[in-house]
């Protein structure tokens, strides 16, 4: 799986680079992610439609299927060379899994979550990391899953949606 999505990877970059232009603000080469998260986000849309599902319930394990993916593409890319800011993004990745792992099971008991539905304990982690990757957007520009300083724009919105959701879900 890794070699296939290195493969498709190199070939994106190669496209970006092409259609896109290079500034000190924009890196093409991040827009592989971007690209992944409308795609999986029509996918997403489509499935919950055609098979008349509930939205936060899936989006609560289809997230965390997209956090795992994530985390191997970021992974992949830190080993060979080694690239030790990609290692730590790694590590926050897989914190974040592992949080989510453990916040499924406690969620209610906790005073945030304790009158929330099904499905925001994923929107929560989810949102926390985009969150870090406004973050990382600013610290570090050059991750390969970011396009440069810019991301905080997108990134910042995405997680601000993400959390009005949780906020949303909860029965106050």
């Amino acid at each position: 799986m890794a070699i296939c999505t290195m493969l498709f990877s190199a070939i994106f970059f190669y496209i970006a680079n092409f259609f896109f232009a290079k500034s000190a603000v924009f890196y093409p080469e991040g827009m592989w992610f971007w690209g992944a998260v409308v795609g999986y986000l029509i996918a997403y849309a489509v499935s919950v439609w055609r098979y008349e599902m509930k939205v936060y319930e899936v989006f609560d394990a289809a997230g965390i299927a997209l956090l795992l993916w994530y985390a191997e593409i970021i992974f992949a890319y830190s080993i060979i060379p080694l690239y030790i800011s990609g290692l730590a993004f790694f590590s926050a990745v897989f914190i974040f899994y592992l949080s989510f792992v453990w916040l499924q099971k406690n969620y209610k008991r906790l005073s945030i979550f304790r009158n929330s539905r099904a499905g925001a304990p994923g929107l929560a982690i989810i949102g926390a990391l985009f969150f870090v990757r406004v973050l990382a957007a600013y610290f570090v520009p050059s991750l390969v899953s970011l396009v440069g300083p810019i991301d905080i724009v997108p990134s910042s919105v995405v997680a601000f949606l993400l959390f009005f959701s949780v906020y949303n879900l909860s029965e106050i």
